[in-house]
């Protein structure tokens, strides 16, 4: 029993690290994902904007700059004085100017647009997955009543009344006696 009960512990255990596992390859695939869009949106609001050297590439070294320099800044400025960490609303506008090499307002400009369109990007994505849902759902409605079910289905209905009349000749025949 107690040999039983260990290997019942171990599997439980096994079967908790496995959900903590897949939680935390899904979460870090979800954070890939969500930078790679922002990157995607930042190039395609500079592209929009005009800037001459709007690559992938840049706008990738740009998120992630602004994710890790920009965050780092203004929380040691929030130490400091927590009025000082608005100056870190400006840090992605300086960010992309020096990257991309554009002028202040063309940062101010393909940041607002990337942001606008990640939220439509995420609406299509949203819709998408409605979609896919619905339409996997409905592959598993209940299953049509085929020829081999509505054969079973007459089969029972005479057995059904086969047992009816033989009741019926039964009490019949004890009647007539």
């Amino acid at each position: 029993m107690g040999n039983e009960l260990e290997k019942l512990m171990e599997l439980m255990l096994l079967l908790q690290g496995m959900g903590l596992l897949t939680i935390i390859l899904v979460s870090f695939f979800f954070t890939i994902g969500v930078w790679m869009l922002h990157a995607i949106t930042l190039m395609l609001g500079a592209k929009i904007v005009k800037v001459e050297q709007a690559t992938f590439g840049k706008a990738l070294l740009s998120v992630t700059l602004i994710i890790i320099v920009g965050g780092l800044i203004t929380s040691l400025l929030s130490l400091i004085n927590p009025f000082l960490g608005f100056i870190g609303l400006f840090l992605p506008f300086i960010i992309i100017q020096l990257v991309f090499s554009c002028s202040f307002a063309k940062a101010i400009v393909s940041y607002i647009l990337s942001f606008v369109l990640a939220i439509v990007l995420y609406i299509l994505a949203l819709f998408a997955i409605m979609f896919g849902i619905s339409a996997f759902a409905k592959n598993f409605s209940p299953p049509e009543k085929s020829e081999n079910n509505k054969l079973h289905e007459i089969q029972k209905k005479d057995k059904i009344s086969n047992n009816k009349d033989a009741l019926n000749s039964d009490t019949a025949v004890t009647e007539s006696e």
